[in-house]
């Protein structure tokens, strides 16, 4: 990698982004001002980061520098990926005995991290969401971003989450020509009309049928007023936090404001007859791909309302209504299956060639053994 650039990219952080052209639509700035502006931590509760404005062209991306931050969500944090995530993740393995011999390794695994800053990373187009959609980056030369960011941050390794071979196969290649390492992170499902026809699948068309036969009011994004926001928050803890993990992003009722009332994401929702929000799911696209990076749903109340099954059959009708691949991120692997959904693993690219040695051994050793371990025991378990 040269050491030196020419016409390097431009870099803006809360010092000097009133300065920044803003180059397309609103949509950038309206998503990454507020989180210059202020805390991270106003609109993702678990996540102290500083967020910066990458321009190359007419291109924006977000990017998140973190030192340290172990108690960060893992979408800012290595260590909560593949350290406390994956700690909590051996109560799925359903052998005790297996999930206490592992969790001896992960824990020394973990100390061995620390000592290395994994954390001490510079992630690029991260928006602070499980799954990070990717413009078309086919004119940007990530040779010469490497170049300036390795310039900016020496101390930091450089990272692009949220990569798939079948979305993102283009950029994945130019990455490795570039010297990036990939880092298996989790399997998401991909529903793609060119991989199966889900649409036809008669699971879908029973959940489709449920839409049409539900006492549940199917909100619209304008349906959705400010007094929801709370309950929408309640709705995404109960289900990704409380339910899974508290290491997913806690999103805030400030984050929810901002993204209806500026149109960041596209918000549907279920309500009861007593007008009580019992389901949400929001949705953007970004290159011919939809995610939801929201879902929540009133877990209290009985399975046989089918509240996930309709909440996703929204999702799943606006990915063909738009001709959309659909990224539904990973979880419940069975249950997407068998609706079409093709699992991927995703990866995390590291590029961390200019770093010490000792800190580059722990992202080989992380490699190894997510790529041999952690990803073969994921499909015999099925987590």
């Amino acid at each position: 990698m040269k050491k030196q650039c020419l016409d390097a990219p431009q870099l803006y952080d809360h010092s000097n982004y009133q300065y920044l052209e803003w180059p397309g639509t609103q949509y950038e700035q309206n998503y990454i001002a507020p989180f210059l502006s202020s805390p991270s931590s106003n609109y993702v509760s678990n996540v102290k980061t500083k967020m910066c404005v990458l321009k190359m062209g007419e291109q924006l991306f977000p990017l998140t520098v973190n030192d340290a931050e172990y108690d960060n969500s893992y979408v800012t944090s290595p260590f909560t990926m593949y350290i406390t995530y994956g700690k909590q993740e051996l109560r799925f393995l359903n052998n005790q005995l297996l999930s206490q011999l592992l969790s001896i390794p992960l824990a020394s695994l973990g100390t061995l991290l620390k000592v290395s800053e994994i954390n001490r990373v510079a992630c690029v187009n991260n928006w602070l969401l499980s799954t990070n959609l990717y413009h078309n980056l086919e004119n940007i030369s990530l040779k010469k971003l490497t170049c300036h960011l390795i310039e900016r941050f020496p101390q930091h390794a450089i990272m692009f989450r949220s990569l798939n071979r079948h979305t993102n196969a283009a950029l994945m290649d130019s990455l490795q020509e570039c010297g990036y390492l990939f880092v298996p992170s989790r399997e998401v499902f991909i529903f793609d009309k060119k991989l199966k026809d889900y649409a036809h699948r008669r699971v879908t068309q029973q959940d489709f049928d449920l839409l049409k036969t539900t006492p549940y009011q199917i909100l619209s994004h304008e349906d959705i007023t400010e007094k929801d926001y709370e309950r929408i928050v309640e709705l995404y803890y109960l289900l990704y936090i409380d339910k899974y993990s508290d290491c997913n992003p806690k999103f805030t009722p400030a984050f929810i404001k901002l993204c209806h009332q500026q149109k960041l994401m596209n918000f549907h929702g279920l309500r009861g007859v007593d007008g009580h929000l019992v389901g949400i799911i929001t949705s953007f696209n970004r290159n011919g791909i939809l995610a939801t990076p929201i879902v929540g749903y009133d877990t209290q109340l009985s399975p046989k309302e089918g509240l996930y099954r309709m909440l996703t059959a929204l999702s799943l009708q606006e990915s063909l209504d738009k001709g959309l691949v659909f990224n539904m991120s990973a979880g419940v692997s069975e249950f997407k299956k068998w609706r079409g959904g093709v699992g991927f693993i995703e990866y995390s690219a590291l590029y961390c060639q200019h770093l010490p040695f000792y800190r580059r051994v722990p992202w080989n050793i992380l490699h190894f053994l997510m790529t041999r371990i952690a990803i073969p025991m994921l499909h015999r378990y099925k987590f």
